[in-house]
């Protein structure tokens, strides 16, 4: 089960750096192209970064007995859209 979920972190947290990669590389190559969508890209990837390291932290304090979980519905639909038009956008 550990070497699952290593996985499937590891997954999750080289897919935003990707991004963030190729964005930043394109913007350092075409500095007068950039596009506010391309900005709003990275950040946007930044944020999802951010909030992964922050899941993975609130495992670690749930494993340890030092926090309680709190249930909350998610929208898979709209994370899955949010992610189809990253990768739209960086095919472009």
């Amino acid at each position: 089960m550990w070497l699952e979920l290593i996985a499937n972190i590891s997954h999750d947290l080289r897919t935003p750096l990707a991004f963030i990669y190729s964005y930043t590389e394109m913007m350092h190559d075409f500095p007068d192209g950039v596009t506010p969508e391309q900005s709003q890209i990275i950040m946007d990837e930044t944020d999802r970064l951010t909030s992964l390291v922050n899941d993975m932290l609130d495992i670690s304090l749930l494993e340890s007995g030092v926090s309680k979980l709190n249930k909350r519905n998610y929208n898979l639909m709209e994370s899955f859209r949010n992610t189809i038009n990253c990768m739209n956008e960086l095919v472009k």
